[in-house]
């Protein structure tokens, strides 16, 4: 019995361990872009409505908040703060008065390509001397820790975002 409340508490202290040097990373990253995009009006956590808008132009504030694991009500308020900022473009469904569509502006663009630009730039510095072996490694632990994170929130159909901000060109004016 003893040995194996050990063995929970250590496991316990790991898992700690791990939470908090995510956290302190994910918070570095934060600090990162803000020094790389100083100046930009939007905040860093607008930075992935607009990205994922980008990457899926036409979308609804809906299926915003359902990419971002957030509330409709969340998505509204910062898409609004991204309209006022020219960054964001609205649309309403001529078959659905209440349902909005969402595009990028050129400025939107711009700004969303400088804050993916020092995402990257953090996060290549961050990943700098582990081998192909070890990114992938990393990358499929990752990935289990997401999935069990996932079902722990019930959320078994969510699916990884990949920003790619591959400008479409035919359905930009």
């Amino acid at each position: 019995m003893g040995e194996n409340q050990s063995d929970k508490n250590n496991r316990q202290q790991a898992c700690i361990r791990i939470g908090m040097r995510i956290h302190h990373l994910m918070h570095m990253r934060k600090i990162f872009v803000q020094n790389h995009t100083g100046g930009e009006e939007a905040y860093p956590g607008q930075y992935p409505i607009l990205a994922y808008v980008a990457d899926h132009e036409g979308c609804t504030q809906v299926e915003v908040a359902e990419a971002m694991m957030t509330s409709p009500s969340s998505v509204a308020l910062s898409t609004k703060r991204l309209q006022k900022m020219g960054l964001l473009e609205k649309q309403v469904d001529e078959n659905n008065l209440r349902c909005k569509h969402l595009s990028v502006t050129e400025e939107g663009w711009q700004t969303a390509k400088r804050f993916h630009e020092a995402h990257m730039l953090f996060d290549e510095a961050s990943l700098k001397g582990f081998s192909e072996e070890e990114l992938e490694l990393l990358s499929t632990f990752l990935e289990r820790m997401l999935r069990r994170g996932q079902e722990e929130l019930g959320n078994t159909d969510w699916q990884e975002s990949v920003f790619t901000l591959q400008k479409k060109t035919e359905s930009k004016k």
